[in-house]
């Protein structure tokens, strides 16, 4: 918690938290700041921003490096609780579930990210909760209006954390599901319904105030190269850029580092193995096209054919490499199941288990040498020191439509998670179609 807020992003948190903080030890609603982010000076329309609960825990500290400590805590706990809900689900081994929680926890996809300061990543940990929601629809044990309810809730818990980034992917990636496997469609689109209700408190102030933003579409991972590289390679923070057919990246947007041997665990058991005819129980081939599809939006420029077309929400992704990640965690699901499977076919051979272990081990020292480059102290040293922004709420007496519209807005989703709780809370009615 004890932090400088001097380079990458910290130094944009520093000054959202800072207006958070005030604004709660006001008792007031920061609508409008003295300056602008994204084209609007409109604050509370900021997709980026953190709406979760623990938001609240700033009013009680004057140590914003605290709170971020606590609120990467707090996620960090909701995701573990993700991977021990997995684990119950499928019955997976001692092992299995620690290389689940160990690589998901610490992979460079979120250590990298957290560590140039986008705490609005943190949506990342409640990823475990959306898999096992879009997995209980494969199985018919639930009815189609319970499994949309779930679905619903993890994505706005997801955008609660201020990760419209992972929101986004989530929702292509649930578009792909239904597209591939119609029987779960009418799932799919009650799940959007409740989404919209429920998001829109923040979905209608920023629709009402980026309507002329323009973004532009930069790149997914420029090759395959990169690609394996970023699941590979150790690199140090640098402000250094690969260039891609239209744009460039830093190496946070494309880092997946979890070491070479978790990726051959991946390839073989979570691709390999789970396609395998006759083992693919569970549903996990209602996922291949899927995991297939966005993975190949996230490399080079493929999806740029898409963003740029009149679909909502699609052009808000202007990295798609982001979007790596979705299938990547799946697939590691898969991986620990079918591993166990593999292990009771080969319990007896001893230097399989001790390989196994190693294997584990070394992947744990990997992750945490990764660590040791992509930490805060690491990055406010190595990166270039950016300007401090000191920003303030501010009234804007102009905008009250604006106002208005934001306070309506909040209504909508007030009533909608109302009506969700009822709804949930309704007796189950399996039906077939789930």
């Amino acid at each position: 918690g004890n932090m400088d807020f001097v380079s990458a992003d910290w130094y944009k948190e520093l000054a959202f938290y800072s207006v958070f903080r005030q604004a709660l030890i006001d008792g007031s609603v920061p609508y409008h700041v003295d300056g602008i982010f994204h084209g609007t000076n409109r604050f509370i329309a900021l997709p980026e921003l953190i709406f979760s609960p623990q938001i609240f825990i700033l009013k009680y500290t004057s140590n914003i490096g605290l709170f971020i400590l606590i609120h990467a805590l707090v996620l960090f706990t909701v995701g573990f609780l993700g991977c021990v809900a997995i684990q119950r689900r499928f019955q997976l081994s001692v092992f299995s579930f620690l290389t689940l929680t160990g690589i998901f926890s610490f992979s460079g996809y979120i250590t990298a990210h957290f560590a140039v300061g986008h705490t609005m990543w943190g949506g990342y940990f409640l990823l475990p909760w959306f898999f096992l929601a879009i997995m209980k629809t494969t199985d018919g044990a639930r009815s189609m209006r319970v499994n949309a309810l779930w679905i619903s809730m993890a994505l706005f818990l997801i955008w609660l954390q201020g990760s419209l980034h992972i929101l986004v992917g989530c929702l292509v990636y649930l578009v792909l599901f239904a597209a591939f496997n119609l029987k779960h469609i009418r799932v799919v689109a009650l799940s959007f319904v409740f989404v919209f209700i429920l998001c829109f408190f923040r979905l209608f102030p920023a629709l009402i105030s980026f309507t002329e933003h323009e973004l532009y579409f930069q790149s997914g991972y420029p090759t395959i190269r990169d690609l394996f590289d970023a699941f590979t390679v150790i690199k140090v923070p640098s402000i250094e850029m690969i260039g891609g057919l239209t744009g460039a990246l830093y190496w946070w947007e494309l880092d997946l580092f979890i070491g070479a041997l978790a990726l051959s665990f991946l390839l073989f058991f979570g691709i390999f193995m789970a396609q395998k005819q006759g083992e693919t129980d569970y549903g996990f081939s209602e996922f291949t096209y899927p995991n297939l599809i966005i993975a190949l939006f996230a490399v080079s420029h493929f999806y740029g054919l898409i963003a740029n077309l009149p679909i909502p929400l699609t052009s808000v992704e202007r990295v798609p490499s982001r979007m790596m990640i979705i299938p990547v965690l799946m697939v590691l699901i898969f991986a620990c199941v079918k591993f166990d499977h593999f292990m009771k076919k080969y319990q007896s051979i001893v230097i399989v288990h001790w390989l196994a272990i190693f294997a584990l081990i070394q992947t744990f020292f990997e992750l945490m040498t990764h660590m040791r480059y992509w930490n805060v102290p690491v990055v406010n040293t190595t990166l270039p020191a950016a300007p401090v922004l000191k920003i303030v709420a501010v009234a804007a007496p102009g905008d009250q439509l604006f106002i208005n519209s934001v306070r309506a807005s909040f209504v909508v989703s007030a009533l909608g998670l109302m009506a969700w709780v009822v709804m949930m809370l309704l007796p189950d009615r399996r039906s077939p179609a789930a």
